[in-house]
């Protein structure tokens, strides 16, 4: 499984951003936003659903060329659904993904009267719960759509050979899906340039001036060259 940074921070610390705005941290910044060409702004209501496991859907939605654009963490409030809309009409965010990430609980006494002219103090309990927000927009076709990770160390035992990536995520109608890579072939070598881990994917590109690069993968112990189109950079 594909492991990606869904940080989930302390609840003492989610307990001062009640607000989705305030406590919103974009992994892209607006700038980055304009200058990415593949990405597809949104301007009417966003789809704001909960999610399950993060991981499962990180993995997902990157395959369905979604691209993630910024978190928030907040904890729950009758408002939240109206900051959540807002704050996704606000970076033109098609799909907020909601995740419970924890609670806490507090007890202490409430103040009662008796009845009589005097008070009683009974013992009174709250819960707040945390959530975590992702915020997505669509992807035009560019690049060639793969997502590598490292080998795991079963992996590495079983090849006796720790160096290579595997191809984590093909995304749907992308170079790299159309090529017939595979989820799960070991790329060795992209553009003539060894790969020693995931991180060298993006330095076989770097440079590259042509309209496809070849990737030596390793499928069932059987080593093949399967060329890839890189999508061009969309215009508008």
């Amino acid at each position: 499984m594909l492991k990606h940074g869904l940080i989930i921070l302390a609840l003492l610390t989610l307990a001062a951003c009640n607000n989705v705005g305030n406590a919103y941290r974009p992994t892209l910044t607006a700038e980055q936003m304009q200058q990415r060409k593949d990405l597809i702004a949104f301007e009417g209501e966003p789809t704001i659903r909960d999610g399950g496991n993060p991981d499962q859907e990180l993995e997902i939605l990157l395959r369905d060329g979604w691209a993630m654009i910024g978190e928030s963490r907040y904890a729950d409030n009758l408002t939240v659904p109206q900051q959540l809309a807002a704050k996704a009409k606000e970076v033109k965010a098609e799909l907020v993904i909601k995740f419970r990430i924890g609670a806490s609980s507090s007890s202490g006494v409430m103040p009662v009267s008796s009845g009589s002219g005097g008070m009683l103090f009974v013992p009174s309990y709250s819960t707040v719960e945390y959530y975590s927000a992702t915020f997505w927009r669509r992807r035009k076709p560019l690049g060639t759509g793969v997502f590598l990770r490292d080998l795991s160390q079963e992996e590495a035992i079983k090849r006796g050979d720790a160096n290579g990536a595997v191809v984590a995520i093909l995304v749907k109608g992308f170079a790299g899906e159309r090529s017939g890579l595979k989820v799960g072939d070991v790329v060795t070598h992209i553009g003539g340039m060894e790969v020693i881990n995931a991180k060298d994917a993006v330095r076989a590109f770097q440079g590259h001036t042509v309209s496809t690069i070849g990737y030596r993968v390793l499928r069932d112990g059987q080593p093949s060259t399967i060329i890839v189109d890189i999508d061009p950079m969309p215009t508008e």
